[in-house]
């Protein structure tokens, strides 16, 4: 895909414009040279919070939305490309090349295998844009390129997509490419392997479908489980290390979880609630709340857990307990007054969120936190919360 500089001007002019008035009112572009546009527009609107340097980049040439969609952001990008130090990698899957782009920075010499042409030459041109010339991209079939070359390499990392797009299950031996096939190959030419998995994987499953792990990363941003990082050390046989990791604007982390089974324990609620990042809740047997931050919960299938003094480093949501009641209306106003605003959330409790604030006709409001649960000794209840300020 070219683009010339007319056609480049009209997308940094209008680029936060309302693309079908664009396409209705147009008289500077030619049907074809709109089309390409309007869909170049239409993908920086979609990468403006998840790739914002590139979204300030019109000499950047973006690809179809669907390879945005599944790309990473620069965030969780310049993550991945910190955890290890190397001197020579590979991307097996180049995709968009966001990944790419942060671990090229890191490395001495850097290659890319893309098997779509089309967009391996969209590659080129960003890479060039980007004057990142330690990259070398290569048009063809990482496991076919892998079996013939002799290459060794620091580093390699792979981003393997769904075969069949759009199923509700996605199982590790369902994705392209064949991780089956390719890791014994890759485990022979790379000496760290990283394979970005989306979140819907299951912890247990993925221990079950690598062997030579080093790390799991369950990586979350804003607090929005955003994907699973397996790292292989094909050199080494150590026990894995699971870590939760949040990349937030306002709040950031790193905790490590645990390979023996967190032990279970439950309290009735006390002064303070915590609400677990997602990460941590990712994590769920492999996070031992109780070790890593004294804190007990308050009931099964809950992930809210509770303590009488204050845990100020929590990884999570703070809230200070400031009345339990019964689940219904009456005793709700007696402490937040008739037509009561607060957020509303519900944990192992027999009722949707939404018909549940229906049923209490609750107003939203930002002050007070309302979780509707069932303790430890089974009770049903509401606990009305308010947020700790230092959090």
């Amino acid at each position: 895909m070219n683009i010339n500089q007319k056609v480049r001007d009209f997308i940094e002019n209008y680029v936060q414009s309302d693309t079908h008035e664009l396409a209705l009112k147009n008289k500077q572009l030619e049907p074809s040279d709109l089309k390409i546009a309007l869909e170049q527009i239409e993908s920086r609107q979609r990468i403006k919070t998840k790739l914002p340097t590139w979204y300030e980049n019109f000499d950047l040439i973006l690809p179809y939305s669907k390879y945005l969609e599944q790309s990473s952001s620069e965030r969780t990008a310049l993550f991945k490309s910190r955890i290890y130090q190397y001197s020579s990698s590979i991307d097996c899957t180049g995709g968009t090349g966001v990944d790419s782009a942060a671990i090229a920075v890191n490395s001495e010499k850097h290659m890319i295998i893309e098997n779509n042409p089309d967009l391996a030459e969209l590659l080129k041109h960003n890479f060039s844009v980007l004057n990142l010339k330690n990259v070398e991209i290569v048009a063809t079939d990482c496991i076919e390129y892998l079996k013939q070359s002799e290459t060794k390499f620091d580093f390699a990392y792979v981003d393997p997509s769904r075969r069949q797009a759009g199923k509700r299950v996605i199982k590790l031996d369902e994705m392209t490419p064949d991780l089956a096939v390719l890791l014994p190959i890759l485990s022979t030419k790379a000496i760290k392997i990283m394979i970005k998995l989306s979140p819907l994987f299951d912890i247990d499953e993925i221990l079950r479908y690598f062997s030579n792990i080093e790390f799991i990363h369950v990586v979350a941003v804003n607090n929005e489980c955003k994907e699973i990082l397996v790292s292989l050390n094909s050199v080494e046989t150590n026990e894995p290390q699971i870590v939760a990791v949040e990349l937030g604007e306002s709040k950031s982390f790193v905790t490590f979880g645990t390979l023996n089974k967190a032990p279970v324990g439950y309290e009735m609620p006390k002064k303070h609630i915590y609400e677990p990042n997602v990460a941590l809740v990712k994590l769920g047997k492999y996070f031992d709340y109780q070790t890593q931050f004294g804190i007990w919960e308050i009931g099964t299938n809950t992930n809210l857990f509770t303590s009488e003094l204050l845990v100020e480093n929590f990884a999570g949501e703070i809230y200070e307990l400031i009345a339990i009641t019964k689940p219904n209306l009456k005793e709700l106003e007696n402490i937040l007054g008739h037509h009561p605003k607060a957020m509303l959330k519900v944990r192992n409790f027999p009722m949707k969120t939404e018909d549940l604030r229906k049923k209490l006709n609750l107003l939203e409001g930002d002050e007070y936190k309302i979780f509707a649960v069932t303790l430890c000794d089974a009770s049903k209840k509401f606990l009305i919360c308010r947020k700790n300020l230092i959090d």
